[in-house]
């Protein structure tokens, strides 16, 4: 395929860009402020938007081509109304945009399937993205901070659920999607089986041969200590818009997305040195000394209804 990724150096430029390379697809990368050099509209089979936040950017886009183009749009999971809902799948409500809003993705996919047409439109929502397009890290900080060893401050329910999608996961079924002819929107989302925060952690524990001791805190205790979910990566709270992060994959698995597993993702961290825990083990060791001493040892008991 003949292939315009528009981006504007995102984290997952690097895997789409890898992944049709290993595809053998003919690929030219433009930022959406370079536009203007397409002097005339350009026939191309597929076009892989990575940095549309408005409507705007579509119609500004759609104008700048010619021919039938395939359009792939990467949203986000935040495009959902419902913050707090786990498990959404793509039917559900759309959030309307605020007038303090920067971006307006579901008036970019709204655009996209009125330019391009439902059946030339492949609209994408991943969570959490992982592996080497996640700027945050999330993986190799815990990998970092399990490394150490010692006593590890973790959010607690231990049975609470994560999802993630490892970026080039993203990008190779994407493009595989797109030379097949698949249109219509999808969660995109793994592992295909639920997972809890503790397996992951143990996981980790157990790739990194470590003896540290995981000290599940309840979340309570750490919003009274003004943790914030960005310090404990994975951790989303109750009351915290998890339901953009874990959505009802189903679609995508049913169409052939396979994530490649957590241990996979774990030896495949171009440097697992690399991450750190936003939170310094001084501030960790001062809650972990003060939840020891809580008036309340059990309040770090499991919650059967956090068990989704």
């Amino acid at each position: 395929m003949k292939i315009l990724l528009v981006s504007e150096n995102t984290p997952l430029r690097e895997p789409f860009e890898w992944a049709a390379s290993c595809a053998f697809h003919s690929l030219q990368t433009i930022g959406r402020s370079e536009l203007d050099r397409l002097d005339e509209p350009q026939n191309f089979d597929a076009v892989v938007d990575l940095s549309a936040r408005q409507e705007r950017d579509v119609v500004s886009l759609s104008r700048h081509l010619g021919g039938e183009a395939r359009y792939l749009l990467v949203s986000k999971g935040s495009v959902y109304s419902d913050s707090h809902a786990v498990g959404l799948d793509e039917t559900a409500m759309l959030r309307r945009p605020t007038v303090d809003d920067d971006q307006d993705l579901a008036g970019a996919e709204r655009a996209a399937l009125r330019l391009f047409g439902e059946d030339r439109t492949l609209i994408l929502r991943p969570g959490w993205i992982t592996g080497p397009a996640d700027p945050e890290d999330r993986l190799a900080s815990w990998v970092h901070r399990l490394k150490e060893g010692g006593d590890v401050l973790a959010p607690a329910p231990a049975c609470q659920r994560v999802q993630w999608v490892d970026g080039r996961d993203l990008a190779d079924w994407s493009l595989t999607s797109l030379a097949r002819g698949l249109s219509g929107i999808f969660n995109v989302c793994g592992p295909k089986q639920h997972t809890t925060l503790e397996e992951v952690l143990n996981s980790i524990r157990e790739f990194v041969n470590s003896d540290a001791q995981l000290v599940w805190v309840d979340e309570g205790f750490l919003e009274r200590e003004g943790v914030r979910p960005d310090e404990l990566p994975l951790w989303a709270p109750e009351d915290s818009d998890r339901g953009h992060v874990l959505l009802d994959g189903t679609r995508a698995f049913l169409e052939g997305f396979e994530p490649r597993r957590l241990e996979d993702s774990l030896h495949e961290l171009d440097d697992p040195s690399a991450g750190k825990l936003r939170m310094s083990r001084q501030r960790e060791r001062s809650i972990l000394d003060r939840w020891a001493a809580s008036a309340n040892p059990h309040a770090f008991a499991l919650r059967s209804d956090r068990e989704i």
